[in-house]
């Protein structure tokens, strides 16, 4: 079919997947696609995180194109500069030989199908030469090549595709290239697999082009430290992927950014190619003050004064408390927590100050610090000791206070007077984590007063049907009971009539 020749139209189509390997590749974590023309469809398959894990064999980049009318097409460069040049940034090219590169849907002269005559790789300056033989003029060709292996982040950038005739370029477009990334994280190292292939020692799953110019050892399934620092440049793996930096070149490093002045760098609060806001507010994680929206502010809950140490994890989830809404991930969400960083369900506040009994070094507030403190769940300034056994007068025998002595006491650190112990477990109800005894904490539980396994919520009010007041009885809805109800007392009247009518008969025939 004859096409206009100066206007023709090139159609350009990438789906990349990388190499595949024995393993088996978590999903979505590379993307990669590619058009020319807004009508240009997809060939080959979409990449699945930038390795094909359904198959073992090589899954390449293919790229479709039409040779215009009277042309002749003896090579085509593809140039991926844009993304990177030298041995250890941007793609590698380093394993594309000869033999990874095919053609179809070309023809030449006198019919004959073109092939691949010879295969030049630029990895330095990334261009890839492709000779044809004999030369084309003819078809929709589609061009694929095997073993170029993605960048380590999400990055997006041109590609540049020339048709070259007589070693001169008759033809040359430029069109958006993208990948796009997620946190993926086989070995929960912080590093995401990607960046870990990318930079991983060869022989690692997914790591095709044996480069040791850019090994740093690492493997996605075996946890590496994201703290390693490689190039001089003060910044550790984490921040130079997050910061789409090389960690192995001191002149390639991420920007000591704080754009909300909150003691910590951008590159921590981001995650390339996604722009994180942790509380949904529309204000992106590095220009929020308050990234989790959780009352505390990021600066405090950074826990540090300076930019270099990574902000604290308390509950090490690997979700920095500065957006984590339970740092230390005992149920009760930091606005409200009265220890923020230190697990204590119970909340128990003796002085009733803004800090709980866990995580207060004065419980009783009276100006004597609890590890000096002979009485230091009760209010006594003066330190007073009749006897000199160590024990303040107002609490000798009975450090809470209650009246009971610590000895009989099963809650001797928090006064309660009644010692009501609702699952005889010997811990008090004020200082039990359990109080039904059914396993859940009393924060997870939905009836913490009644034990209820099972948790069952009938209506769904987060109320446990066995404590719920609020439509149901007895384990089953209120409905249910007033139906029943009307369902005996229909019974007993049939009853009653039934004994009168039989009452009267038996008078009768007496």
């Amino acid at each position: 079919m004859m096409k206009k020749q100066s206007a023709a139209l090139f159609s350009l189509m990438v789906s990349v997947i990388l190499l595949s390997s024995p393993f088996c590749f978590p999903q979505s974590l590379w993307s990669f696609s590619l058009s020319l023309s807004s009508s240009a469809t997809s060939i080959g398959v979409d990449g699945t995180n930038g390795i094909d894990s359904q198959s073992n064999t090589h899954v390449v980049h293919s790229y479709q194109f039409d040779i215009p009318a009277f042309s002749s097409v003896a090579e085509v460069e593809i140039d991926l500069s844009s993304f990177g040049v030298g041995a250890t940034t941007g793609f590698n090219l380093a394993n594309i030989e000869l033999g990874d590169v095919s053609i179809s849907g070309l023809t030449g002269g006198l019919g004959f199908n073109v092939s691949v005559s010879a295969v030049t790789v630029d990895n330095v300056n990334k261009t890839i030469n492709v000779e044809f033989s004999p030369s084309a003029n003819n078809g929709n060709g589609t061009l694929v090549i095997r073993d170029l292996q993605n960048p380590p982040c999400p990055v997006e950038e041109l590609l540049t595709f020339s048709l070259i005739n007589l070693g001169s370029v008759f033809s040359s477009e430029q069109t958006s290239l993208g990948f796009s990334g997620s946190m993926e994280d086989s070995d929960g190292d912080r590093l995401p697999d990607g960046f870990e292939i990318y930079y991983g020692a060869a022989g690692v799953r997914g790591e095709e082009d044996s480069n040791t110019g850019k090994d740093l050892g690492l493997d996605p399934d075996v946890a590496n430290s994201f703290t390693a620092e490689n190039d001089g440049d003060g910044f550790h793996l984490l921040r130079e992927f997050l910061a789409c930096t090389d960690p192995l070149n001191i002149s390639s490093a991420p920007l000591s950014l704080d754009s909300d002045g909150d003691n910590i760098y951008d590159v921590d609060e981001s995650f390339p190619g996604v722009v994180l806001d942790t509380d949904s507010d529309g204000i992106p994680d590095k220009m929020d003050t308050d990234s989790d929206g959780d009352g505390v502010s990021d600066s405090v809950e950074a826990g540090k004064s300076s930019l270099a140490p990574d902000p604290v994890d308390t509950d090490g989830d690997l979700i920095p408390d500065f957006q984590d809404t339970d740092s230390d991930d005992d149920a009760v969400p930091d606005a409200q927590d009265n220890c923020r960083t230190l697990a204590n369900i119970l909340q128990s506040n003796v002085d009733g100050d803004a800090l709980g009994d866990a995580c207060d070094n004065d419980n009783d507030n009276d100006g004597i610090i609890d590890s000096v403190d002979n009485c230091p769940l009760v209010f006594n300034p003066s330190q007073a000791d009749d006897d000199n056994d160590g024990f303040g007068n107002p609490c000798q025998g009975d450090q809470d206070g209650d009246g009971v002595e610590d000895s009989e006491d099963n809650c001797p650190a928090v006064a309660n007077e009644d010692q009501k112990d609702r699952d005889s477990d010997a811990l008090g109800d004020v200082c039990d984590p359990d109080i039904d005894g059914d396993g859940l904490v009393n924060p997870l539980d939905n009836c913490p007063l009644i034990k209820n396994v099972n948790q069952v919520d009938s209506n769904g009010n987060g109320v446990g049907d066995a404590c719920d007041t609020e439509g149901f009885v007895l384990g089953g809805s209120r409905a249910a009971c007033t139906s029943q109800a009307q369902e005996t007392f229909t019974y007993l009247v049939i009853l009653m009539l039934f004994g009168c009518v039989w009452m009267r008969r038996r008078r009768f025939h007496v």
